[in-house]
């Protein structure tokens, strides 16, 4: 999310900026370090949090697909990225480019299943959302960010509820009170 350029400058971009210095002063905390795996091409953060301690970045080679095909070399591309990291886990911060077998026991945060409920808005190609929906339906652990959003989860793709465990978002730190 912090490379795709319409998620980036959106609430899952934020997100993804959000958790890379938490995230890595946890790996750091249990002796592990937190890599990410970043777009040759990135692009700025419109937020301004770029994480001061923030994780070790590799930088991806992919090769140049027109953008709603993206996310398809990831399903061969990720696992030899994440072997080359000697990755334990991967964390996907959202579906977009997540890999239906990385190799490695995955996280994938699932924000909404919007496409599945209103699929006359979303859905031109249904091959790219089957394979993010394939990602999530594998992955040893979904993350959801509300009770709703969980629900919607576990009934449209058929992931136990054991699995989805409810992570709400919240407000960075650098957000204060005003007068």
């Amino acid at each position: 999310p912090l490379d795709i350029a319409y998620l980036r400058a959106q609430g899952i971009g934020r997100y993804a900026q959000g958790l890379l210095g938490p995230l890595a002063a946890q790996a750091r905390q249990r002796g592990g370090e937190l890599v990410a795996l970043r777009a040759r091409d990135r692009g700025h953060g419109p937020f301004g949090l770029d994480a001061p301690a923030g994780p070790h970045e590799r930088t991806l080679r992919r090769p140049p697909v027109p953008g709603r095909l993206a996310d398809l070399p990831e399903h061969l591309l990720l696992p030899i990225d994440l072997r080359r990291a000697r990755a334990n886990l991967v964390h996907s911060l959202s579906i977009y480019r997540a890999a239906v077998a990385p190799g490695v026991p995955s996280v994938v945060t699932v924000h909404d299943v919007a496409p599945l409920m209103w699929p006359e808005h979303y859905l031109r190609s249904g091959l790219v959302h089957r394979l993010q929906y394939a990602a999530a339906r594998r992955a040893d652990l979904v993350l959801a960010v509300s009770d709703a959003a969980a629900a919607d989860v576990s009934s449209r793709l058929g992931i136990p509820r054991e699995r989805i465990v409810t992570t709400p978002l919240a407000a960075d730190a650098s957000f204060v009170p005003t007068k």
